[in-house]
């Protein structure tokens, strides 16, 4: 698991500096954006590595 929190927490930050790099760091909608992010890469991932463990 804490492989997928490496993984997750690499693409949410390069996501975000890629598409919202003007934004200010210390904003409460980039904190949400971050979170947001975080989340769907881990539901996906987490949805790849089952169905790969299916198989």
């Amino acid at each position: 698991m804490e492989r997928i929190e490496n993984i997750v927490d690499y693409n949410a930050e390069l996501f975000i500096k890629k598409h919202f790099s003007n934004l200010n760091e210390n904003d409460k909608m980039v904190k949400a954006m971050r979170s947001s992010v975080k989340d769907t890469i881990k539901r996906a991932l987490a949805a790849y590595d089952g169905g790969r463990f299916k198989q």
